[in-house]
C-alpha cells in the first residue's frame, strides 16, 4: 500500500514549504491525488523520485523551445491533452524568471497586505476619533443644557409672565453657546455671566412692571414722601417757637414739598426741601427776633425816660412842698384865692 503524504509532509522531505509543493503539483512536477474532501495527497514514492532526480541532475537538460512546442502541438493534434511540463524539464533561466516573478508577486501581495493593514489602522483611528468627537459633542451639549436649565430655574422668577419666560428662554437658547460659554470657564464665572444675560433679557419687562406698580402706588408714595419731609422739618424746629409759628411753618413746609414734588422723588429730597424752608424761616425769625429785641430795647429806653421824668416831677413836688412849709408862698396864695371867691 502506497504512503500518501500531505503537502506539508512532502515539503519536509524535500526541504521546501507547502506552498512550493503546491506549485510543483500545479506544474506537474509532482503527481498528486485528491481525497474525497478535496485535500491534496502525494505518494511518498513520487516525492522520493523527484528528490532522486534533483540529486542526479540538478539543472536537467535544456530542451529546445521549438521542439517542445512542436511536441505539444503534435500531441494536441493527435487528440491527446497536452501534459503539463515538469519542473525538472524547465530550463534554469526560466526557473529563475518564474521564481523572480513569484518573488515580485509575493512582494506585491506583501505591499497590498501592508496597505490593507495601514488602511484598516487608519479606519480604526478615524472611527476612534469620530467616537471621541461624538462623545465630546454630547458632553458639551449636556453642559450647555445644564447651564440653560440653571438660568431658567434660578434667574427667572416665578412672577415673570409665561410670554416673557418664553422670550427669555429663546434668548438664552441663542446666547448660551460654546463660543460665549467655553468649557474652560469656571462654574462660578459661568453662573455670573448667565445672571447678567438674564437680567439684560428681563430689563425691559422689569422697567415696565416697576412703572406700572409705581403708577398704582404713586398717590401713596407722594403722600408718604411729603409727610416725611414735613415731619423732618418739624423735628428741626427751635423749641422757642410758639404754637402759632409752628403751625405756620408746618403749612409752609408742606406747601413747599408739595410744590416741588416730582415722580421718582425720594424722602431724602423731600427732607432737603424741608431743610431749605427751615433755613429760610430761621433767617426770618432771627431778623424778626432782632426787631422785637430792638423794640423791647426802645420800650425799655422809653420807660426809663418816663421814670426819669416822673422822678423829676416827684423832685419838683418835693421842692414845692418844702416851700409851702415855710408859709410865705402859701399864705399869699390863699389870700388871692379868697379875694377871687368874694368877687364871684
Amino acid at each position: 500500500m502506497s504512503d500518501l503524504l500531505s503537502p506539508a509532509a512532502a515539503g519536509a522531505l524535500m526541504g521546501v514549504g507547502a506552498d512550493r509543493i503546491a506549485q510543483l503539483v500545479r506544474d506537474g512536477t509532482l503527481n498528486a491525488t485528491r481525497t474525497p474532501g478535496g485535500h491534496i495527497r502525494i505518494d511518498r514514492v513520487e516525492v522520493e523520485r523527484v528528490v532522486a532526480d534533483r540529486a542526479g541532475n540538478p539543472t536537467g537538460p535544456a530542451p529546445d523551445d521549438e521542439t517542445d512546442d512542436m511536441s505539444r502541438e503534435s500531441a494536441t493534434m493527435d487528440g491527446d491533452s497536452p501534459r503539463r511540463q515538469n519542473w525538472e524539464d524547465v530550463p534554469p533561466w526560466k526557473r529563475r524568471v518564474r521564481e523572480a516573478q513569484a518573488d515580485v508577486e509575493v512582494l506585491s501581495l506583501d505591499d497590498q497586505k501592508e496597505k490593507l493593514r495601514a488602511a484598516r489602522a487608519d479606519r480604526e483611528a478615524a472611527r476612534e476619533r469620530a467616537e471621541s468627537e461624538r462623545e465630546r459633542r454630547d458632553e458639551e451639549a449636556k453642559r450647555l443644557k445644564q447651564l440653560k436649565a440653571h438660568a431658567m430655574a434660578w434667574y427667572v422668577g416665578f412672577d415673570v409672565p409665561s410670554n416673557v419666560r418664553a422670550h427669555v428662554a429663546r434668548e438664552i437658547e441663542q446666547a448660551v453657546t460654546s463660543a460665549r460659554y467655553p468649557s474652560g470657564l469656571t462654574l462660578e464665572h459661568a453662573h455670573a455671566l448667565l445672571k447678567a444675560d438674564v437680567d439684560g433679557f428681563l430689563a425691559d419687562w422689569r422697567k415696565q412692571r416697576d412703572a406700572e406698580v409705581r403708577a398704582k402706588q404713586e398717590p401713596l408714595i407722594r403722600e408718604t414722601t411729603i409727610l416725611a419731609g414735613v415731619v423732618h422739618g418739624m423735628k428741626q424746629m427751635p423749641d422757642e417757637w410758639d404754637a402759632e409759628t409752628r403751625k405756620a411753618f408746618e403749612h409752609e413746609c408742606r406747601r413747599a414739598v408739595t410744590r416741588e414734588y416730582t415722580v421718582g422723588m425720594d424722602q431724602d429730597d423731600a427732607k432737603a426741601i424741608a431743610d431749605e424752608v427751615l433755613d429760610r424761616w430761621l433767617g426770618d425769625y432771627s431778623s424778626d427776633r432782632e426787631s422785637v429785641e430792638q423794640d423791647e430795647r426802645d420800650d425799655d429806653a422809653f420807660d426809663d425816660e418816663e421814670e426819669e421824668e416822673e422822678e423829676e416831677e416827684e423832685d419838683d413836688d418835693d421842692t414845692y412842698d418844702d416851700e409851702n412849709e415855710d408859709g410865705d408862698f402859701e399864705d399869699g396864695e390863699d389870700d388871692e384865692d379868697d379875694e377871687d371867691d368874694e368877687r364871684w
